[in-house]
């Protein structure tokens, strides 16, 4: 056991400090506490303490919401309130940028407002099994869990109904070094609009480990029990097939209620499928789109590009303010959804395609534009699309990122081809963690 004094955060949330001339990491300790931890081997020359316990507590400092807060990896900022959380978010994002950025825009409620949670299934050498998410630094840990500060509790009632039903089975979480097991992933989506709610249960597709009609029932069974009190509950099988030499790929079961789910966003409905990707806090979705066409400030004249575009929320809810919009996206299970909610929302001159951004994007540089909207993946942009874009020569790009350091990487890329940054806007859609959206306005002007 040592003692140390927090002086600084490091870049995942954790307290750091400096003793006998080696950083020594806490999670779950901050700026101006004296951490009394038990000190593990790090990386990089970085010793991991263990929190004990604590003198001097932080002023900023709130009651847990979450029993697994000081190792789970989901979560690196609670126990700070949310003024101390976003004020450590808006220095650490300015530090990034070479340009003003405005105050963030802070989340209505701080907690228990992710619509989706994936946990997984896991098994150690003593095969006790565990059901819940990765703890930080454990090269696959999975601990039990009870309770999330993130999360409705609708998830984890439903968690807990599914572990206690594995408990009376003996079936096998997934090893993937040996594609063996069959129990992957638990995955809980839901409407914070509509209160509908789909839960998925992840399962290999190797057939040596298929489960029976009367084994599936049994979770089946679990996931309603928890659920008694809601009217549309959706039930998914989500089979993933590994083999040697052959794209990985999945394939759907559908056990109960409807394909789908459903959530309101800005007036607008939309359809979600199992797989598609949808905002994970909708209600910071509403603030981050409502303030990034406020930016924009559209004409009726105007054609949209809409890249990365998933399900179609971004160009859809956008639509009332433009004359058209067309739509890019990899993920073909979102652009099923997206074409659905175009009908759903009797939306007329909207077309979403399936495809690679920089490919499909190729064959449309010369079509007249003058709105392009990306919100790529936490990678950025693809150095060919933003080449293309550069000849495309669009009046106004806004750029929605989930990665401000890849964002700042591509604003002098952008800027080499005549887009100038305007607007920086961050947006948090994700408190008790360090995640960020930020929304960048640019103008063409060459």
């Amino acid at each position: 056991m040592m003692q140390c004094l927090i002086d600084r955060l490091s870049d995942k949330g954790h307290g750091r400090a400096t003793v006998d001339g080696k950083v020594v990491d806490v999670k779950g300790a901050f700026l101006g506490e004296l951490a009394h931890v038990e000190l593990m081997k790090g990386k990089r020359g970085v010793k991991k303490g263990i929190l004990k316990a604590l003198e001097n507590k932080s002023l900023d400092r709130t009651p847990d919401q979450c029993s697994h807060a000081s190792y789970c990896g989901g979560c690196n900022l609670h126990g700070l309130s949310y003024p101390a959380q976003t004020k450590i978010k808006q220095e650490a994002t300015q530090k990034i940028f070479n340009f003003p950025i405005n105050p963030i825009i802070q989340a209505e409620d701080p907690f228990y407002y992710r619509n989706k949670m994936e946990f997984t299934f896991s098994q150690d050498k003593e095969k006790n099994r565990y059901l819940g998410l990765i703890m930080e630094d454990s090269r696959g840990k999975v601990f039990n869990q009870t309770s999330c500060g993130l999360c409705p509790n609708w998830m984890i009632d439903t968690l807990k109904s599914v572990n206690e039903h594995w408990s009376t089975t003996a079936l096998e979480a997934y090893h993937m070094p040996t594609n063996s097991g069959v129990l992957r992933t638990l995955t809980c989506r839901g409407g914070i609009f509509t209160k509908e709610r789909m839960v998925i249960l992840g399962l290999s597709g190797n057939p040596l480990y298929a489960l029976t009609h009367e084994e599936l029932d049994g979770f089946k069974r679990a996931i309603l029990k928890a659920n008694k009190d809601c009217d549309q509950l959706s039930i998914f099988v989500v089979l993933t097939h590994i083999e040697k030499k052959v794209p990985t790929f999945t394939t759907e079961i559908h056990l109960h209620g409807k394909d789908h789910y459903t959530e309101i966003l800005l007036g607008k409905q939309f359809f979600i499928s199992p797989q598609a990707f949808f905002q994970p806090n909708p209600v910071q979705a509403e603030a981050l789109y409502q303030t990034a066409f406020d930016l924009l400030n559209p004409s009726k004249d105007d054609r949209v590009l809409d890249l990365y575009c998933g399900v179609g929320s971004i160009g859809i809810c956008l639509k009332d303010r433009v004359k058209s919009v067309f739509g890019i996206e990899l993920n073909r299970y979102a652009v099923c959804d997206a074409k659905r909610n175009i009908q759903v929302n009797q939306l007329s001159q909207v077309d979403i395609v399936v495809g690679d951004v920089k490919e499909v994007l190729d064959k449309h540089k010369d079509e007249p534009f003058q709105i392009v909207i990306v919100d790529p993946p936490r990678a950025g942009l693809d150095l060919k699309v933003i080449e293309t874009l550069g000849q495309m020569r669009a009046s106004k790009l806004l750029y929605i990122s989930c990665n401000p350091k890849t964002l700042a990487r591509d604003v002098p890329i952008l800027e080499a081809q005549g887009y100038h940054l305007k607007v920086l806007q961050p947006v948090d859609q994700f408190p008790q963690t360090l995640h960020l959206e930020m929304i960048a306005l640019f103008h063409y002007e060459p």
